[in-house]
């Protein structure tokens, strides 16, 4: 027992130690909490793509983490110091500062080489006919999406727009379509940080709101997954034929409904289809200008495959102004 209280007393001193007079130690601390969590956080948001939500948790996690443990080692290994007030020494101090400047620089980059291409964007678009132009935007939005740039979604929307307004003005011109296409996909790509909050994954089997799948012929339909519970059925997320719609002899279904695929041999075809509340993410998309009805339909990091026509042309803008649209073509 008097091991114990002795225990209690050595680590409240420790405790007290660190915090009010052991300066080395604590800056000590410090300086390596703020080096590994900004190189992992620059790591994360620069190389592996990560969006500022999800870097921003990693780092907080990992000072969280790092900071308890330097703590409670120090509490309970350390033996208590004459309360001396030692300073950090210059070394120590250049580390920490060096270390902080790295990890700003590493969110500004980023920025700065999107503002770049946001303003070569809209100076090629000022002459959206233009074949080099043209050319010269696929390059860019390509390169944009390749190194993981998050571009303004006001940036995409506008400029994609106008050579989608080229596109649809001579029907034959179908690099500027393609251009369109790009940029309608490069704004799936963005989505990401967009998403919507889906609720909780019910994992009952029995998928109370789906009806039917359709994929590009020798591929498959992407897994799906379903959100919610409890949504009157006129409410409720589908995914049906025109027309078809299921009698599941039910009052409620779910919320959301999740196609996930993950870019190898899957795809999703639109045309004949009815969707409501649906999370399209990491799949081939294809529309070919058919009959479609899309309600609060979110695509999220999708290859987006559009046939030149003048529904496409439709849903190709209602895609470059929102993650989520809502369409229609009968």
């Amino acid at each position: 027992m008097v091991e114990e209280s002795q225990q209690t007393i050595d680590f409240l001193s420790n405790l007290e130690d660190f915090f009010l007079y052991d300066d080395q130690s604590r800056w000590k601390a410090i300086g390596w909490t703020i080096g590994i969590a900004g190189s992992l956080g620059t790591f994360d948001f620069v190389f592996l793509g990560a969006s500022v939500n999800d870097t921003t948790f990693l780092m907080g996690a990992i000072v969280l983490l790092m900071s308890f443990t330097w703590i409670a080692w120090y509490c309970s290994f350390r033996r208590p110091r004459s309360k001396e007030v030692s300073l950090i020494s210059r070394r120590s101090l250049v580390f920490q500062l060096a270390t902080f400047i790295a990890f700003l620089a590493s969110f500004r980059l980023p920025r700065a080489e999107a503002r770049t291409i946001e303003r070569r964007l809209q100076v090629v678009s000022e002459n959206p006919s233009s074949p080099q132009n043209i050319q010269e935007a696929v390059r860019l939005i390509t390169a944009a999406q390749a190194g993981g740039i998050r571009i303004a979604p006001s940036i995409v929307s506008n400029v994609g727009k106008r050579f989608l307004d080229t596109a649809e003005n001579d029907p034959t011109e179908s690099i500027a379509w393609s251009a369109a296409q790009a940029f309608v996909e490069y704004r799936s790509f963005i989505n990401v940080d967009f998403q919507p909050h889906l609720g909780h994954q019910i994992d009952d089997p029995e998928l109370t709101t789906y009806y039917h799948n359709q994929s590009l012929e020798g591929t498959d339909f992407p897994p799906m997954f379903v959100y919610g519970w409890g949504v009157p059925v006129a409410e409720a997320a589908r995914l049906n034929k025109i027309g078809e719609i299921p009698q599941l002899g039910r009052r409620f279904g779910n919320s959301f409904i999740r196609i996930q695929g993950n870019h190898k041999n899957d795809s999703v075809v639109l045309d004949g289809i009815e969707m409501k509340n649906v999370v399209i993410r990491d799949t081939s998309v294809y529309y070919d200008g058919q009959s479609v009805i899309l309600e609060n339909v979110c695509f999220v990091n999708c290859n987006i495959n559009l046939k030149q026509s003048a529904n496409s042309a439709q849903l190709a803008n209602a895609l470059l102004k929102s993650p989520c649209v809502s369409f229609k073509a009968i």
